[in-house]
């Protein structure tokens, strides 16, 4: 709800990055709304997964360069700061 919110404020593309979970249901289409997942070899939580999850969504960041970003996790929060490309606003919302 709020990425489509958001999207509909700024009349703008939305992409959903998410990590690819065993068992987890996928997120439905939604108009406007891009949904990516992150496949890693190891479990969600592990250190390992945090690094290649990072990684892949660093990538994914330089590819579409947001405008706004909102973050869920602050262990992306690193490697997007270092990047050249910096977003006109970057909405922390903190889940856990």
């Amino acid at each position: 709800l709020m990425a489509r919110g958001l999207g509909a404020l700024l009349d703008a593309h939305v992409t959903l990055v998410e990590p690819d979970m065993k068992g987890r249901l996928e997120l439905c289409e939604a108009k406007g709304i891009e949904f990516r997942r992150v496949s890693t070899r190891n479990p969600p939580h592990d250190l390992v997964f945090h690094v290649e999850y990072v990684r892949a969504m660093n990538e994914i960041y330089r590819e579409i360069k947001p405008d706004v970003l909102v973050v869920f996790n602050a262990a992306v929060l690193p490697p997007l700061l270092l990047s050249a490309h910096r977003p006109q606003c970057v909405i922390y919302y903190m889940l856990e």
